[in-house]
């Protein structure tokens, strides 16, 4: 499902906001999303179906999308290069706001063998079908949260959800059993307009470019390897986030029209 509202540019405001409702399902999103490569994750299993099926990997279940744009005009009365004009007109403030819930994160052996000794110890071509069992419904902590035990936050994903799938037998976890942390990030440009000629429609624009301009911590997913060891700090090992995406980053730049 998708909903937008547009506003065409009047008094030197525009504008669009887009929303999106979206839910996929599949057995493999992509050739290499397959279990091709030991280390892409779990491979298909062709001994029970129901764990192939699930959310695909591009599956963001909501969407929210807003894009402003502000041009101070021309104060009428006056010329484009009087005082006042080249002072207050040709302004622009523009941005891009994203809100998105998180994309789908898989829990397996990444692909090794494993207890249901049904992968060869050489296999290195095709990844092995091994997943854990789930045992209770996902429990996720809050990234931003520290514990007293690491220098980092805690678990996302709480180990008491899943247990070893037992000897000589396949888990029960289906594919993409849960989502990762969403998206809250704004790029903004400020921007300053000079006009240099009409006629040819030469003008010169300074502007103030900042990507995730409040700078807030956008992290990634979780990791899903089962039985993969937490190291001293938390910071990587099943359920740990140990990665964000960039920080604010800020230029200036100038560009010429014409």
């Amino acid at each position: 499902m998708q909903a937008s509202v547009e506003k065409g540019m009047s008094h030197g405001l525009t504008f669009q906001l887009s929303y999106t409702y979206a839910h996929s399902l599949d057995t493999g999103s992509s050739f290499e999303n397959a279990g091709f490569g030991e280390a892409s994750g779990r491979g298909y299993n062709q001994f029970s179906n129901s764990t192939n099926y699930g959310d695909s990997t591009f599956d963001v279940r909501h969407r929210l999308v807003f894009s402003p744009i502000y041009i101070t005009p021309q104060i009428s009365g006056h010329s484009a290069f009087s005082p006042i004009n080249l002072a207050l007109a040709g302004w622009e403030v523009s941005g891009i706001m994203t809100e998105a819930t998180g994309f789908p994160f898989d829990v397996s052996y990444a692909g090794g063998t494993s207890d249901s000794e049904w992968c060869p110890h050489f296999l290195n071509f095709y990844a092995c079908p091994d997943v854990p069992n789930q045992v209770a419904s996902i429990v996720k902590g809050n990234p931003r949260t520290r514990t007293s035990a690491h220098s980092v936050s805690g678990p996302y994903v709480s180990k008491t959800s899943f247990a070893n799938e037992p000897l000589g037998a396949f888990g029960n976890t289906h594919r993409n059993p849960g989502h990762g942390p969403g998206i809250n990030n704004t790029n903004m440009i400020l921007a300053k307009n000079f006009d240099l000629s009409k006629e040819r429609g030469m003008r010169l624009q300074i502007r103030l470019e900042s990507d995730n301009v409040f700078n807030h911590t956008q992290f990634n997913n979780p990791g899903t390897t089962w039985n993969d060891g937490v190291l001293a700090n938390g910071s990587s090992g099943f359920g740990y986030i140990g990665s964000t995406a960039a920080a604010r980053q800020t230029q200036l730049a100038a560009k010429f029209y014409f």
